[in-house]
């Protein structure tokens, strides 16, 4: 059998106080994890050329190209993706917003395309994905919604490096795992350092599924369709290894038997789509076999020889169906305006665009 694995975004290059605990987390529960390199995803591109890439629309979707064929690579080997938190900030101009001059702001572009190359591979594969903090700002951006800058007196409410209260819908999948037999509500502390949040949802392909303790500001987010993909603004990676290299940030015992469902609960998903990939692979190698199949059979009945026309028609079967197009798959970030959330995407995926063609 093979390994299941899950693909956490790190790289040694920038370093994270996030990503440590969190592979930590899906090591609690016995689920190997691989890196998923930013910085070598987009190492194929100078840096000037893609400072001057990303002025454009078009630009930055050579850039997302790039970063597909990247992404395919890693994620062919693992069956869970696994965004993690960072300090960088998402640039407004990914969700067609001007930029607020209001606040001091550290980017990481090549980051967040790399990111959004992720989502968009393992989106398309049916894999399920988790989102902390950066990683579930960064789902949210790419299924077309916003972001914004908390406020102080928001900063003041929900504190910053801090633990908070956080408000889940019951029937959500955050609700059924980090529910309490004595209570009606579900209601859990967790550690938040987060400045950005999101301000408007696309709510054709996502649903908000936990809030903030003064009941308004998201901080879960689950997708409507498909393979399990849970954002949360918050870190359960925290309260269960705390604040790398720091531990005092740590939870209380029995919210790290909470936090310990989700990443079980990811494992299992892991391994739901493991075998689905094998299955699928077992049918398309059952499939190419049966033209074959079809024409001997056809020589032991003869049925080639009936002078019925309709029968008398050679035997085929289409096996190479094309694919389906996904609903939650917009990926417009690259665009120049806003679409309506009515429209589909019915774009095939382009052909990758190497560092040279740039």
């Amino acid at each position: 059998m093979l390994e299941i694995t899950v693909a956490v975004t790190d790289s040694p290059e920038v370093g994270s106080l996030s990503a440590p605990s969190l592979k930590k987390s899906f090591a609690s529960v016995n689920f190997p994890v691989v890196d998923a390199d930013f910085r070598v995803m987009m190492r194929d591109i100078p840096q000037e050329v893609f400072k001057e890439a990303y002025k454009t629309p078009e630009g930055r979707k050579k850039l997302f190209l790039h970063a597909k064929y990247m992404a395919n690579e890693i994620l062919d080997k693992v069956d869970c993706l696994a965004l993690s938190g960072n300090v960088a900030m998402i640039d407004p101009s990914l969700f067609n917003q001007p930029p607020d001059n209001s606040h001091t702001y550290n980017f990481d572009y090549s980051r967040t395309i790399a990111e959004l190359a992720l989502i968009h591979v393992a989106t398309q594969r049916g894999m399920p994905i988790m989102g902390v903090c950066g990683g579930y700002e960064a789902i949210a951006v790419y299924y077309d919604s916003t972001l914004r800058s908390l406020t102080p007196a928001e900063l003041d409410q929900q504190g910053y490096m801090a633990y908070d209260k956080i408000i889940f819908e019951t029937q959500s999948i955050l609700g059924q795992l980090f529910k309490s037999k004595n209570l009606a509500t579900v209601e859990r502390n967790f550690f938040g350092a987060h400045k950005q949040i999101i301000d408007e949802l696309n709510r054709s392909y996502l649903k908000v599924t936990g809030r903030a303790s003064d009941g308004k500001l998201t901080e879960a987010i689950e997708g409507n369709y498909g393979a399990p993909l849970i954002g949360m603004q918050f870190h359960p990676e925290v309260t269960l290894h705390g604040v790398y290299p720091d531990s005092s940030y740590m939870g209380e015992e029995s919210e790290k038997k909470v936090c310990l469902e989700l990443f079980r609960f990811f494992l299992k998903a892991a391994q739901a789509y493991s075998n689905k990939k094998s299955v699928n692979e077992a049918l398309k190698k059952t499939i190419a076999t049966l033209p074959e199949v079809i024409h001997q059979e056809d020589n032991k009945t003869n049925i080639n020889k009936s002078e019925v026309s309709y029968v008398n028609a050679e035997a085929t079967v289409q096996h190479n169906t094309p694919s389906k197009t996904l609903l939650n798959n917009p990926a417009i970030f690259w665009q120049g305006k806003r679409r309506t959330h009515s429209e589909s995407d019915q774009k095939q995926c382009h052909p990758v665009v190497l560092a040279s063609t740039l």
